[in-house]
């Protein structure tokens, strides 16, 4: 992104700061990423000790990372060396990531009770007439024979910020809007990053907070592209992600980028379906060009099918991890155990986010949904060794089946039709034949949150 600070990495390749300097700021060099505490201690080899060893984060969205941002303390060390003007941004900035979680379109809100104040003030002035000698917009000889004179000018700039800000906090910036409509994502970061001079921007926040906690979200392979990290510090940091089974994550996905609670499931996939083939043809990974929620998980954790980070949980086993009855990871794309400095901070990780749902998410799905995830996120399957089949729901299994599928005439089969005849003999009128289980998509359930640990932005 254009209106990013320049990162510590190129600071010091340009010779702007010093490694002595960063230590002295409580920075790491050796990382190039922004610490806080004392250079960690190294073992006889030379490497970090275990237990100082730098924590690398990269948040895949809608899988869990809002509880290790409150763990390691993001929002408060976010905001540190940082002037006065980015600070009140970063704080807003939090308190938006928190509404957000609760309400596609937050009501009831800071803005809308200034909103509603400002309304009462320019209310109060238009009928008091107290501004009306210094803004009139009408003669006095009007006002003498009983002329309706209109408000002041006063009041209609109260009027109309109160209208704007209303429109902005409420439905423009809002994930719906801003995630899922390209224009007005890439208003907002024009607005945010060059004309507000980067508000809610932190270097730290990006980049990372701590030893302890690095939180990013981006991909891996943006942290190294804008030289946030080299590939050859991932040698001296423990990193890891948290992944999710693509059918549940969609419904995360769902719940917190739709239109409000009377947008179907089935009408969200099919748009979202859209988004995904977009960003298949061109393969482009910027947040300017395509939505990060639209992104397979692979995208942040692996390069080229290879996978970069060091250690992949599975949402699923955080219980599991926890309580201490599960210790496993992927590492290299096979199971390993966890590193301990990773395993300390995902059972320190609280557990406050929740969010609980009107149904479990298997209910959510008819033939076409569940065909439609597979086919945008069938790498996530098979890269992290999730069941293509949804538990419980046994009449979806012939959809998923098929090796080839068209989503444009739902046709499935083993292979593409040779003929117009053979495709609209074996079109699949099927997908729709079985109806959805109880609870069905078609239902418009009220707003209810997800009971995974997975409240991300």
């Amino acid at each position: 992104m254009p209106w990013l600070e320049k990162s510590l990495a190129r600071r010091l390749a340009d010779g702007e700061v010093s490694a002595r300097e960063l230590t002295k700021e409580g920075r790491s060099p050796s990382s190039s990423i922004a610490t806080v505490g004392n250079d960690p201690e190294h073992d006889a080899e030379g490497q970090p000790a275990d237990e100082d060893r730098d924590i690398l984060f990269i948040h895949v969205p809608r899988c869990g990372g809002t509880s290790l941002t409150k763990l390691f303390k993001v929002p408060q060390k976010a905001a540190e060396y940082r002037g006065l003007y980015h600070k009140v941004g970063l704080k807003y900035f939090f308190y938006r990531y928190g509404l957000l979680e609760k309400a596609n379109f937050p009501f009831f809100t800071i803005e809308n009770f200034i909103v509603c104040c400002s309304l009462g003030i320019s209310t109060a002035i238009w009928y008091s007439g107290l501004i009306k000698p210094i803004t009139p917009l009408c003669t006095p000889a009007q006002e003498a024979n009983g002329f309706a004179c209109p408000p002041s000018l006063l009041t209609i700039v109260m009027y109309a910020c109160a209208i704007l800000m209303f429109c902005s906090s409420t439905f423009f910036f809002t994930a719906p809007i801003s995630g899922r409509i390209d224009f007005v994502r890439r208003l907002y970061a024009i607005f945010v990053g060059q004309i507000l001079c980067n508000l809610t921007e932190a270097e730290k926040w990006l980049t990372g907070v701590s030893r302890r906690g690095y939180v990013v979200h981006f991909t891996l392979n943006k942290v190294i592209k804008y030289g946030f990290l080299r590939k050859s510090d991932l040698d001296n940091i423990e990193s890891f992600s948290v992944v999710r089974n693509p059918y549940s994550r969609m419904v995360s996905i769902y719940m917190y980028n739709r239109f409000g609670p009377l947008e179907s499931f089935e009408h969200f996939v099919e748009s979202w379906y859209k988004k995904w083939k977009a960003y298949k043809k061109t393969g482009d990974t910027e947040e300017w060009n395509v939505y990060c929620h639209v992104l397979p998980m692979y995208e942040f954790t692996h390069e080229k099918q290879r996978q970069l980070i060091d250690c992949v949980v599975k949402q699923e086993n955080l219980r599991g991890i926890v309580n201490g009855t599960l210790n496993e990871c992927f590492h290299k794309d096979e199971s390993a155990p966890i590193p301990p400095i990773v395993l300390q901070a995902l059972r320190d990780m609280p557990h406050s986010n929740r969010r609980k749902r009107a149904k479990p998410w298997q209910d959510y799905y008819n033939r076409r949904t569940a065909r439609l995830v597979y086919e945008m996120y069938k790498e996530d399957f098979t890269i992290f060794k999730y069941d293509a089949h949804i538990p419980g729901r046994p009449e979806l299994d012939e959809a998923l089946a098929s090796t080839y599928f068209d989503a444009d005439t739902d046709y499935l089969g083993e292979q593409a039709p040779q003929t117009e005849a053979e495709k609209e003999a074996r079109q699949a009128p099927s997908l729709v034949a079985h109806p959805p289980a109880p609870h069905s998509l078609a239902s418009h359930d009220s707003y209810n949150s997800e009971t995974s640990v997975d409240v991300s932005i």
